[in-house]
């Protein structure tokens, strides 16, 4: 009878223990980890830019490209993974190590699509539009700034 409560209790709490690690990994970032989240940021930025018929045909090609090609899957469902591993398994730092080896590679992949894709969309603007969307950022960043400092 002890033996069977001392493997509930081992089995509890390899659950317990894999559910807050999980949970620890599919909690989202404050400021919006959603790349689709992005792209509707960079539509709405430049909303306030007066574009050209060709500047606005090549920013469609380039949001509609990122839009398709951003890394396939989410990189949080697999975070379950964490839940189905034994603590008590030899190998079982190494297996988590592994697993947040891919989940950070895939956030880079990521993080690196939408920064090529911000870099074509400036590749695209005159000077003036540019000035136009800093100065457009830089009111936002006050703004969070402000909202963060209460």
């Amino acid at each position: 009878m002890n033996i069977q409560k001392k493997s509930f209790t081992k089995i509890m709490l390899s659950i317990i223990l894999g559910a807050m690690l999980t949970s620890a990994v599919m909690a989202k970032p404050a400021c919006g980890g959603k790349e689709g989240h992005m792209v509707e940021r960079f539509e709405h930025i430049l909303e306030h830019v007066d574009l050209t018929d060709e500047q606005q045909a090549k920013v469609d090609l380039i949001l509609k490209d990122l839009k398709q090609n951003i890394v396939n899957g989410k990189s949080h469902k697999k975070s379950h993974l964490l839940m189905m591993l034994n603590p008590e398994d030899p190998d079982y730092l190494n297996k988590v190590n592994n697993h947040a080896d891919q989940l950070a590679s895939h956030k880079k992949a990521k993080i690196m699509q939408i920064a090529t894709a911000k870099q074509a969309l400036y590749e695209i603007l005159d000077e003036d539009q540019k000035m136009k969307i800093l100065k457009k950022l830089e009111r936002r960043m006050n703004k969070i700034e402000k909202r963060n400092a209460h």
